[in-house]
């Protein structure tokens, strides 16, 4: 069991409110397992792991970009910080791409 984590951005009303979406995906099914929409604090991390069904939370292998709540919250056995060119995180952030062009409109 493998899932990607990452955070987006987007502007709800006006540019002062800027909100983020964290979401985690199941890689062999894309399905969406876990979202969190708030700020880029470890606690909107604590939040998103706490959005995880158990069986996750239990056993996934974690992958993630570098951003530090990341490692702080997510048990570091199963997690590993990745660059975008590793490819560990593509099925991510190709989902928050297709999201931000789809909310542009």
């Amino acid at each position: 069991m493998t899932i990607e984590c990452d955070e987006v951005w987007a502007y709800v009303g006006k540019r002062e409110n800027k909100q983020w979406v964290w979401l985690s995906i199941d890689r062999d099914s894309r399905e969406i397992i876990g979202v969190h929409i708030g700020d880029r604090s470890e606690q909107s991390a604590n939040k998103l792991w706490k959005s995880l069904p158990p069986v996750y939370r239990q056993c996934a292998k974690i992958y993630t970009d570098f951003w530090q709540p990341y490692q702080r919250v997510l048990p570091s056995k199963r997690h590993a910080a990745v660059g975008k060119e590793s490819g560990q995180t593509s099925h991510i952030e190709r989902f928050n791409n297709t999201l931000r062009q789809r909310v542009s409109r």
